[in-house]
């Protein structure tokens, strides 16, 4: 009985022990699935570079300047513009579009919101990369028969806010050939002066005196803004 009893407890064990061995790989095979893991399906394997997954935060907008959008705010992260090595290169979990894709997107609630509706600015709202695509979008739309504003911000492809704002700044009408911010930055990337540079946030405006929509790019660690008509 007590030769019995000692080979239960020892299958017992055994069992416990194969079925935690199980439950560890099960753990492992579906790691990308767990909060907190911060890894992508499109991760390259054994990707030494910089993975972003970073919070979006709704701006606490109450009013919008004349020229707001060519005050272009520093970005959290700095991303190199010319990579040298791997460690240089960025993958940014939430960026899913590229600011004409945000337009594209937010432009059908905008003319929920007032048929004549024209764009004040477009402005990067998070971690934004060399392919121009941004975790999160600011969007902000002008109606001359509402005398108001409207704001609309993008996380990765969806619309998370937008209100009506009790200012007037003025948009204008969108230029023929926009081209998407993607080809701007693609400017930098190949100029020499912009080696040791970095990025951390984009903006898209119109700026009156010059009568022309531009790209101002936040540069040089944040300490400049270097801008890019579109005629």
């Amino acid at each position: 009985m007590i030769d019995l009893k000692n080979k239960k407890n020892l299958l017992i064990m055994t069992l416990g022990v194969l079925v935690l061995v199980v439950i560890i790989l099960i753990i492992f095979a579906f790691k990308n699935s767990f909060p907190g893991i911060n890894k992508s399906a499109n991760t390259p394997q054994g990707f030494r570079g910089q993975i972003i997954n970073d919070e979006v935060k709704i701006p606490s907008t109450t009013t919008i300047s004349p020229n707001a959008g060519e005050v272009v705010e520093r970005g959290e992260y700095n991303i190199k513009l010319q990579p040298q090595s791997e460690q240089d290169k960025v993958i940014i979990l939430k960026a899913k579009i590229s600011l004409k894709g945000a337009y594209v997107l937010a432009k059908p609630n905008a003319d929920i919101w007032a048929k004549d509706n024209k764009l004040v600015f477009i402005k990067s709202n998070g971690a934004l990369g060399l392919d121009g695509a941004a975790s999160s979008w600011q969007l902000v739309f002008d109606s001359l028969s509402k005398k108001r504003n409207y704001e609309i911000i993008i996380e990765a492809d969806k619309i998370i806010s937008e209100k009506e704002i009790n200012s007037n700044a003025k948009g204008f009408d969108l230029p023929n050939n926009w081209y998407d911010d993607s080809e701007a930055i693609a400017t930098f990337m190949h100029l020499p002066q912009f080696t040791q540079d970095t990025m951390s946030s984009i903006s898209f405006y119109y700026n009156q005196t010059a009568k022309s929509w531009a790209y101002g790019l936040a540069t040089d660690n944040g300490n400049k803004t270097t801008s890019m008509w579109v005629k």
